[in-house]
Order: C-alpha cells, then sequence, then structure tokens
C-alpha cells in the first residue's frame, strides 16, 4: 500500500503518503444575496508549520515538480492548488500545511477560510444578516462512514472556540487536586516527622 502512494506510473508521488493523499478538497463558498463573501485562503497556518514545508527555489513550480506526479486522489497538479494566489502554491499551499497537521483524535476540526477584514464592509467582521453555504462535494467519506460538518466560530489568539479543550484541563486539574490531597492525607497520616527521621538516622549501627 505504501509503495502505491510513492510511485505512480514510473514516477514519484509528490507529496507522497496516504495523509496527503486525502488532502480536503472540498469547494466551499459563503454567499449573502446570492453575492460571494471575500475569504482569506493564506494566513490560517501557523509559522512554525509553514518553515517546515518549502518549493524547490530557481524554477517555476511547473518545472521544478515536472518529473513528479500529484498523489492519485487529487484533481489538481501540485503546482496549481491555489490559481488566485501564485505564492499559495506548491508544498506552501496553506490548505495542504494545515491538513497535514496530525490530529490526536479521531474527530478533528482544521481550519479552512477566514473572513478577508482587508475588504471595506467586513473590516469590523460580518455583518448581521442571512447567509448561504455552496458547498461542492468532492470529499468522499461516505465509503467509510465518516462525517463532514461545518463551523462557523470567531477565532482569537487561541484559535476557534473549541469545549473540549475546556473539559480535558477542568477533568486534568481536578484529578490533579484530588492526586494533592491524597499525598496530603497519606503523608499526615503516615508520614515521617523530620525530628523521628533524625533520631532514626542516628540510633542507625550504619550512620556516620
Amino acid at each position: 500500500m505504501l509503495a502505491l502512494l510513492q510511485y505512480r506510473n514510473g514516477s514519484t508521488i509528490v507529496p507522497c503518503g496516504s495523509f496527503a493523499n486525502a488532502l480536503f478538497n472540498d469547494s466551499i463558498q459563503l454567499l449573502s444575496n446570492n453575492q460571494p463573501i471575500p475569504l482569506a485562503k493564506t494566513g490560517l497556518a501557523w509559522s512554525g508549520e509553514k518553515a517546515l514545508f518549502k518549493n524547490p527555489q530557481g524554477h517555476a513550480l511547473n518545472e521544478s515538480y515536472a518529473n513528479y506526479v500529484a498523489p492519485p486522489a487529487w484533481t489538481k497538479n501540485i503546482w496549481d492548488l491555489d490559481p488566485e494566489t501564485a505564492f499559495n502554491n506548491g508544498l506552501e499551499n496553506e490548505d495542504f500545511i494545515i491538513w497535514m497537521r496530525p490530529s490526536a483524535f479521531p474527530n478533528f476540526r482544521k481550519i479552512f477560510r477566514r473572513l478577508d477584514q482587508s475588504v471595506g464592509p467586513y473590516s469590523d467582521g460580518l455583518p448581521a444578516g442571512n447567509y448561504t453555504f455552496r458547498i461542492e462535494y468532492n470529499y468522499p467519506v461516505i465509503g467509510y462512514g465518516g462525517r463532514k460538518f461545518l463551523v462557523v466560530s470567531n477565532a482569537s489568539a487561541f484559535g476557534g472556540k473549541n469545549p473540549f479543550l475546556g473539559y480535558a484541563y477542568i477533568a486534568t486539574g481536578s484529578c490533579l487536586v484530588l492526586l494533592a490531597l491524597v499525598l496530603f492525607i497519606v503523608h499526615v497520616k503516615w508520614g515521617i516527622r523530620e525530628d523521628e527521621a533524625i533520631d532514626v538516622r542516628k540510633t542507625d549501627p550504619y550512620y556516620f
């Protein structure tokens, strides 16, 4: 199976592996009165992540990747992932970088787009109103019983709203408090006082 995701028709696959092959590729638009709302495709990935992915230098991307092929599930070439933004292609494409971020659990979230607040009417956020999402279904999940959800969230310096982290922190903190209480009781009831410990050492025949 691994070999199938490394080579294709005798050519090396870039990027290779099952994770890269499963890159999310649904098309999602946000509309208001049938007019598209500007959504940014860049500025989504962490700077530390972007430093791990670099394109070959010195040639145009289509030339640099000319001797390689895209993963079998991809419908686009690696140099044409974002036709509207030249620097957001190849291995430096932010959708790809975010998708390659490992997830600790089978249920996970991946940031997909953010409101482009550089456009005048949206500089203060999304105005109140009725909005519609137009989704082009490209990423199949029915075959393995998967599910997809679209979550709209306000982002902050700590990321989008995620109640799981709050629950996890509360549960972890409660366990630590309980453990500290148990250890304190054990120490008080069965622990050796400092003066007793000193006396034991002095009566020990091997004490020097």
